[in-house]
């Protein structure tokens, strides 16, 4: 688009991309959720590891799907087909906050879990030596995947009210709320 912005084509990939985006960086989340409760003990978790990726992935692809089948519809010649297509994706998106908001709930609930057995003791110099304690530079790189999960989820729920605007809706055509919700979360 930086020869013309006007470019369908450009605007069509950057559409693509925008949609696509959220969903490989949750599922790159999700993957990390599973190997937090390998390490911290299955027990403190309401789903087995496994269940974090085939749950949540599987979803996310049936939203993708659902929002792909809803923009191939909305670049149909017709109003009625448009709006079919645009209620499509915008179900598609609100299948994916349903289950970004499932996944953060049991993802808070793990980490209450996990807190509530290693936050309120001081390790032993056992534990230490052995290697046990949570280094400072794991608790950055949770913390960072913490604050990713969240911007992307208020990204995600920024989506369905823009989207169920319609096309050229005053939400979308805000700058500022765009540039703050959306650009600057992915």
């Amino acid at each position: 688009m930086n020869a013309n912005p006007w470019s369908s084509t450009g605007f069509k990939i950057q559409i693509c991309c925008l949609i696509l985006s959220p969903s490989f960086f949750a599922a790159g989340i999700y993957l990390t959720l599973k190997h937090l409760v390998i390490y911290f003990g299955s027990e403190k978790s309401r789903l087995r590891p496994q269940l974090y990726t085939w749950i949540f992935i599987s979803c996310d692809i049936v939203s993708i799907l659902a929002q792909a089948a809803g923009g191939g519809v909305a670049s149909g010649e017709t109003i009625s087909l448009v709006n079919i297509g645009d209620d499509i994706m915008i179900a598609g998106i609100a299948f994916q906050v349903a289950t970004m908001a499932v996944c953060l709930c049991l993802a808070a609930d793990f980490a209450f879990q996990v807190f509530r057995q290693y936050g309120h003791r001081r390790p032993s110099i056992a534990e230490v030596q052995e290697g046990d304690e949570l280094p400072g530079s794991f608790r950055y790189y949770v913390a960072c995947c913490s604050v990713a999960f969240v911007f992307i989820f208020i990204r995600c729920i920024y989506r369905i009210p823009e989207m169920s605007g319609g096309w050229g809706n005053p939400l979308m055509q805000n700058e500022t709320e765009f540039m703050i919700l959306d650009g600057a979360y992915v």
